[in-house]
C-alpha cells in the first residue's frame, strides 16, 4: 500500500493516451492501483466485501443498462468504461492489525512532508530568479495529463507562479494532500514540529481548497486540542493570520470569494455551477433525471481558457442519472467510512473528494480514499501479544471473523 501511495503521488503528471483523441487518455496511477491490488489479490490478503460488490453490481448496471438506449452513440464509451473500472476497486477489502493501518499513515505523512518541501522548494527557486522548476512539459505531450492548471499565475512579489510542489499537477491538489496528512498528523501522533510544519507548508501553498479542507475537518480534531496542544493553536492562530497576511493567502482568499457569482470563476464551477447543473437536470426531463443524459456529455467548465472538470456528483447525477448516482453515494460512502478509521480521518478524505478536488473519472483521488480509509477492516490486537499476522476467514453470515487466542 505505501509502494501504490508513493508511485501514484510521483508520477500523477503522467497518463496514457487512449485511442486517436487528443483528450483520450488515463491517468498512469490507475494501472499502478490495478497492479497492487491484484499482487493484494494473489497473496489473499485482499478480499471481497459483499455489501460494496451488491452496491457496485446495482452502479455498473444500472450505468450499463442506462447507457443502451442512447443507441445514437451521444455518450463517450471510453468515460463510461473508466467510471466503471475506477470504482470497481472499491470492493475489496484487506483485513489488518491497527499497527500496521498506522504505518501506513505515518509512511503518508511522510510524503506530505516530502511535498512540503518541494512547496518552499518552489518559494526558494523563484525568489533566487531561478523560475518555477518544470516537470510537466519535459513529458512528450501525449503523456501529459492534462486539463490542469499547472502553471498558475501569482502576483506576491518574486513569486509569479503559485507554488504547486513541482509533482503535483496544481496548487490546490499539494494544499488538499497536505490539509489531510496535516489531519491524520493531528489525530494519530500529534507531534508538535510536524505539525508545525506542515501547518506552515499548507499555507505557503497559497491554496484555498487544502484550507477549505482542514477549517471543515477542525470541529473533529478539538476533542484531540487538550492541554499545552490547545494552548499552542491559540497562541499560534495570530501568527499564521499574520504569516497569511505576508504572504498572499488572505488577498488570494479574498479574490476567491468574489469569483462565487463569476460565471468563469473558479470557485463558481467548484462549488456553484455544479448544483446548478444538478438542479437544472432534476428540473427536466423526468428520464434524464433517472437515467442520465450520456457519460461524457457535460461541458467542460471553462475559467480563464483552462478546463475545469465538474464536482463528482454532478458528473454522476446528471450524466449517469439519479438512480445509478444512489448506488454511487453509497459505494463511496461505505469505501470512505471504516470502523477502526478515525471518523476525522474519513471526513477530510470525504470533503476533498466530493467537493474540493472536482474529478469523477481521476483516479488518483480515489486512490487516496482506497490507501488511507476504505480498504481496511482493522483489528486491534491484545495488549502485550507478540505481533503477527492475523488469521482471516469469511464466514456464511457474510461477515469477518478474526482468529486466534488473542481475540475475544
Amino acid at each position: 500500500m505505501c509502494f501504490e501511495l508513493c508511485s501514484v503521488v510521483f508520477t500523477q503528471m503522467m497518463a496514457i493516451p487512449l485511442g486517436s483523441a487528443d483528450s483520450s487518455q488515463v491517468a498512469v496511477a490507475l494501472p499502478i492501483h490495478f497492479i497492487a491490488l491484484s499482487y493484494l489479490i494473489y497473496r489473499r490478503a485482499a478480499i471481497v466485501d459483499p455489501t460494496r460488490l451488491l452496491l457496485y453490481v446495482g452502479m455498473a448496471a444500472t450505468a450499463i443498462i442506462f447507457h443502451i438506449r442512447l443507441s445514437d452513440g451521444s455518450y463517450s464509451p471510453t468515460s463510461l468504461a473508466l467510471f466503471i473500472c475506477i470504482y470497481s476497486t472499491y470492493i475489496f477489502v484487506i483485513p489488518i492489525e491497527r499497527a500496521d493501518y498506522i504505518r501506513v499513515v505515518k509512511f503518508f505523512i511522510l510524503i506530505a512532508t516530502v511535498a512540503s518541501c518541494l512547496v518552499w522548494l518552489d518559494w526558494l527557486t523563484q525568489i533566487v530568479g531561478l523560475g518555477k522548476i518544470d516537470l510537466y512539459h519535459v513529458l512528450p505531450r501525449p503523456f501529459q495529463y492534462r486539463d490542469y492548471n499547472y502553471l498558475k499565475r501569482f502576483w506576491f512579489g518574486p513569486i509569479r507562479i503559485q507554488p504547486n510542489g513541482i509533482i503535483f499537477l496544481e496548487s490546490s491538489h499539494v494544499s488538499q494532500f497536505i490539509a489531510m496528512a496535516l489531519v491524520c498528523e493531528i489525530v494519530l501522533f500529534m507531534r508538535i514540529k510536524r505539525m508545525l510544519f506542515l501547518g506552515l507548508s499548507l499555507l505557503g501553498t497559497i491554496g484555498g481548497s487544502g484550507l477549505g479542507v482542514a477549517l471543515l475537518t477542525f470541529p473533529f480534531l478539538l476533542p484531540k486540542l487538550r492541554g499545552p496542544l490547545l494552548l499552542g493553536v491559540i497562541v499560534g492562530a495570530p501568527v499564521a493570520i499574520v504569516l497569511a497576511l505576508q504572504i498572499g493567502l488572505v488577498d488570494n482568499i479574498a479574490r476567491r470569494t468574489t469569483e462565487f457569482d463569476k460565471a468563469d470563476g473558479s470557485a463558481n464551477l467548484r462549488f456553484i455551477a455544479p448544483m446548478q447543473a444538478v438542479a437544472q437536470a432534476a428540473t427536466g426531463p423526468v428520464d434524464d433525471f433517472l437515467l442520465g443524459k450520456g457519460a461524457g456529455t457535460m461541458p467542460r467548465g471553462k475559467s480563464f481558457l483552462k478546463a475545469f472538470t465538474w464536482a463528482p456528483y454532478s458528473k454522476v447525477i446528471v450524466e449517469y442519472g439519479a438512480i445509478c448516482a444512489v448506488f454511487w453515494f453509497f459505494l463511496t460512502c461505505f469505501g470512505t467510512f471504516r470502523r477502526g478509521v478515525p471518523f476525522a480521518i474519513s471526513w477530510s478524505l470525504f470533503i476533498q473528494y466530493h467537493l474540493m478536488n472536482g474529478s469523477l473519472n481521476v483516479p488518483l483521488h480515489t486512490i487516496y480514499i482506497f490507501v488511507l480509509s476504505g480498504a481496511y477492516i482493522i483489528s486491534e490486537r491484545s495488549e502485550g501479544s507478540e505481533k503477527r499476522r492475523v488469521p482471516v476467514r469469511y464466514d456464511r453470515e457474510n461477515s469477518f471473523r478474526l482468529t486466534g487466542k488473542q481475540f475475544d
